[in-house]
C-alpha cells in the first residue's frame, strides 16, 4: 500500500488510460476476471440496472396510497424453504386499533379518548 501512495503517478500513467476507455461495469467485470479486488460507485441508475439485481428479482415494485407505485429495494436474502414476502410502510395510525385493541386490550372507546387526547 505505501508503494502504491509512493508510485502514485506512474501508476495512473497506467491505469487512467485503460479505465478511461471502458464502462466501470466492463472495468469491474474484466477486473472480477482477472482476480482483483476491484469495485466502483454505484448511482441509484446503475443499482436498478445491475444485471445481477434483475436476476435475482431484488427490486420490486409496490403501491402505496400516498406515494403511489414505486420500486423498493426487495429481501437482501433469498431462501429456498421460505416464501418471504414485503409490505408497505403503513400510514400514520393506520394500525392503531389492530394495536390498541386487539393486541393490548384497549376498547375502542379507549381508542377514540387517547387519539382526542393527543396521545396518539
Amino acid at each position: 500500500m505505501s508503494s502504491r501512495r509512493i508510485h502514485a503517478d506512474e501508476l495512473e500513467a497506467y491505469v487512467l488510460p485503460w479505465t478511461i476507455e471502458r464502462t466501470k461495469e466492463e472495468a469491474y467485470r474484466l477486473g472480477q476476471e482477472a482476480g482483483l479486488p476491484i469495485g466502483y460507485v454505484a448511482t441509484a441508475k446503475d443499482l436498478l440496472r445491475s444485471e445481477q439485481y434483475e436476476f435475482r428479482e431484488y427490486f420490486i415494485e409496490m403501491d402505496h396510497p400516498v406515494a403511489g407505485k414505486l420500486v423498493y429495494p426487495g429481501m437482501p436474502f433469498k431462501f429456498s424453504n421460505c416464501q418471504c414476502t414485503q409490505e408497505r410502510a403503513p400510514l400514520l395510525g393506520e394500525h392503531n386499533k389492530e394495536i390498541f385493541c386487539q393486541r393490548l386490550g384497549y376498547s375502542q372507546k379507549d381508542l377514540v379518548k387517547l387519539t382526542q387526547q393527543g396521545v396518539i
